[in-house]
């Protein structure tokens, strides 16, 4: 029950407010504040739903789904990135 509770409340990070798991922190908050899930959570709970095989899916469940892709689709580009400076240039 302390775990759902202090999950609620909001984290400070370098003076800025952050949004939690249940909130979206797309215009709110002052300038300095950085973003928990760069995905939009609306979204990623709509697609979830779209899938018949899941009735019901908590915000807890939707933020980290949406961590989760994020951070793997960053993981993905940067190997990527790597792997094209590797690639030695070509003259046509």
């Amino acid at each position: 029950m302390a775990a759902a509770a202090a999950a609620a409340v909001p984290v400070l990070v370098a003076g800025a407010e952050v949004a939690g798991p249940g909130e979206e922190a797309a215009g709110a908050g002052p300038p300095g504040s950085v973003r928990l899930a760069r995905l939009p959570l609306a979204r990623v709970k709509a697609l979830v739903k779209a899938d018949p095989d899941v009735s019901l899916a908590s915000q807890e469940a939707v933020f980290v789904l949406a961590r989760a892709t994020s951070t793997y689709s960053s993981i993905l580009t940067l190997c990527f990135m790597s792997s094209l400076k590797s690639i030695k240039p070509t003259v046509a």
